[in-house]
């Protein structure tokens, strides 16, 4: 995905719920907020990350510009910068990275291609002259739902995030548990023991149960699962136990994993 970024002005990455999509922007984001965009191929670009339900939602209160909801949207999250003209500036100078999430997140038909044609518009414009390294786009969105959205415009890659194999199961348990086990017992002999006991079971559990091993292959279903396992709960054979377990995990745990402050409603 990386290599298709840096090739082409713009990135649309689809997959299954769960699959990472959102991940990876984050990923990007996170990456060039540290200065650590030349390793990545995208060089010392401004990050900019926003979800496109939540451009839907203002533009269903009234009509408002792709870049000043940008601006808005990161200030009122806490982002304590004058964003609308670093973004302006970077727009300017060709180094941005505008990160929209969900192309498919948006209910309201009507809503849903008015928010990308402004996506596209936004693109069109600010993408840069052909031939020279300008602004850069990575979006996301379901496969289902996304036929009906797909944007039409030059230079906008796509690729679809398949599910993990063994190897990428077997790799993210490892990195899973290691980093566990030395947040709560430091970087010790005893922490690598106990990361290696956990991903065992872990791995045990996952590939004695074909049921389970399907939904393992889902990146969010497999942290679940991690989850799950770290909480002392038992994995069940049945896939249908299993969903109910899920659910049961996300319910009491999954809002505080993702540093929601607030309980979950009804």
């Amino acid at each position: 995905m990386l290599d298709l970024l840096a090739e082409n002005d713009g990135l649309i990455v689809l997959g299954d719920p769960g699959a990472g999509k959102t991940t990876f922007l984050k990923y990007l984001a996170l990456k060039l907020a540290l200065g650590e965009g030349a390793a990545l191929g995208l060089d010392d670009r401004l990050p900019l990350l926003v979800p496109l339900s939540a451009y839907a939602t203002a533009l269903a209160e009234g009509d408002v510009r792709l870049d000043d909801f940008i601006a808005t949207y990161l200030h009122d999250i806490g982002a304590d910068l004058p964003v609308a003209g670093l973004m302006a500036d970077a727009l300017d100078e060709g180094r941005a990275l505008i990160l929209l999430d969900g192309l498919d997140e948006v209910r309201q038909e009507s809503l849903r291609h008015l928010v990308v044609e402004r996506v596209v518009a936004f693109y069109a414009f600010h993408r840069g002259p052909p031939g020279r390294a300008g602004n850069k786009f990575g979006l996301t969105s379901r496969i289902v739902g996304y036929r009906e959205v797909r944007p039409t415009v030059e230079g906008l890659a796509e690729c679809t995030l398949v599910d993990f194999e063994d190897d990428e199961i077997a790799q993210f348990v490892d990195k899973w548990s290691g980093a566990l086990e030395r947040a709560a017992r430091g970087d010790t002999a005893l922490a690598a023991r106990e990361a290696a006991r956990e991903k065992q079971e872990l791995l045990d559990a996952v590939h004695q149960s074909p049921g389970v091993r399907q939904l393992a292959s889902n990146p969010l279903l497999l942290t679940i699962l991690a989850l799950m396992k770290r909480q002392g709960v038992t994995l069940p054979e049945r896939r249908v136990e299993l969903y109910q377990k899920y659910v049961e995990t996300l319910i009491k745990f999954w809002s505080l994993a993702r540093g929601l402050d607030r309980p979950a409603g009804r």
